[in-house]
């Protein structure tokens, strides 16, 4: 049990509303991780022309209702130049 898990237990068991109890069959949480699963992390320099564009797209696509990451947003653009190059 994380520690998170056990500091709500004892918030649970301290606070007091009367008629307030546990169900008996509540079951604890699974720990989850909360670190996203990332395939492979590597670091490029971009010209500032390449962040203009880049933080453009962003923001237009977060105008749009669309959000997307930027890391998807690069995923996205060397899926396309794979394509245009090597296709």
């Amino acid at each position: 049990m994380s520690g998170i898990a056990k500091a709500s237990e004892k918030m649970k068991k301290k606070i007091s509303f009367g008629d307030y109890a546990l169900a008996p069959e509540e079951k604890p949480v699974p720990e989850v991780d909360a670190r996203p699963q990332v395939d492979a992390r590597k670091v490029y320099s971009l010209s500032k022309e390449d962040t203009a564009m880049l933080q453009r797209i962003f923001s237009h696509r977060l105008a749009n209702n669309s959000p997307n990451s930027i890391s998807e947003i690069m995923s996205e653009a060397i899926s396309l130049l794979y394509k245009q190059e090597l296709s």
